[in-house]
């Protein structure tokens, strides 16, 4: 991971008059605005002793904004968006210290940064919803202590699913039958038991045998009419994907 830098911001107010400006408010110990024109900054919030100090917001022409608390100048506690990248939690002198930071591509990275470096014990979830738990030192994985894809997994079956439905209406569209009507939901719902069906008989029951005991991990004919019992309530629009099936 990149190291976070710190964002510098102005937080005494005694810069050159003319360029600084308090344009609205009580700059001093009150609520104000204050904006540096040639920097395109502007600060919207609480001051105390002449210092960003308290609930304020920031924002910057180039779109980049902290949202949060700030104190004696400097951002203590918010959001922070950066570069289309966005930092949830603890500042301190201004550099990310602790919280969530949500890069790019969507992946959402929990723990605490040293001297701008992830350290120590960290919870990564990317945007297929893998959650990764490792160590670092100095922005390095050094350990990868688990991984976990059953979200990832179950999203994948959920689109798996809709696609199988999708299919099984284009075909029966195709075959001349209007949507809506009692002979497109039977042919929609028909393919679709076809379709769920040759997947099952791809696999193979599976179980876990202890002592006695014998559990089923995997059944094609029980988790297949599981999956169709779901296809007759979305066809039937009795549930949308991923809601009540």
């Amino acid at each position: 991971m990149k190291k976070l830098l710190g964002i510098v911001v102005l937080g005494l107010l005694w810069c050159s008059v003319g360029v600084a400006n308090c344009i609205e408010g009580d700059c001093t110990n009150g609520k104000g605005k204050y904006v540096i024109i040639d920097d395109g900054f502007k600060y919207v919030g609480e001051f105390k002793n002449n210092r960003f100090h308290g609930d304020g917001t920031a924002t910057w022409t180039s779109g980049n904004k902290f949202v949060g608390e700030w104190k004696d100048g400097f951002k203590s506690y918010g959001t922070h968006y950066f570069n289309g990248e966005k930092y949830f939690g603890t500042f301190k002198n201004n550099t990310f210290t602790e919280g969530t930071h949500t890069n790019k591509r969507g992946w959402i990275t929990e723990g605490v940064w040293k001297n701008g470096h992830m350290t120590g014990v960290f919870t990564v979830t990317s945007r297929d919803g893998t959650v990764s738990v490792g160590k670092f030192k100095k922005g390095e994985l050094k350990k990868l202590i688990s991984r976990d894809t059953s979200a990832k997994d179950e999203a994948d079956k959920k689109i798996e699913l809709a696609s199988m439905i999708d299919d099984a209406k284009r075909i029966c569209k195709d075959l001349g039958y209007s949507e809506g009507t009692d002979k497109f939901a039977d042919c929609s719902l028909d393919l679709y038991k076809q379709s769920v069906e040759i997947a099952a008989n791809q696999n193979q029951q599976v179980q876990m045998q202890s002592g006695s005991n014998s559990i089923t991990i995997y059944d094609p004919v029980r988790d297949s009419n599981a999956l169709i019992r779901q296809g007759q309530r979305m066809l039937s629009g009795a549930c949308t994907l991923g809601i009540n099936c």
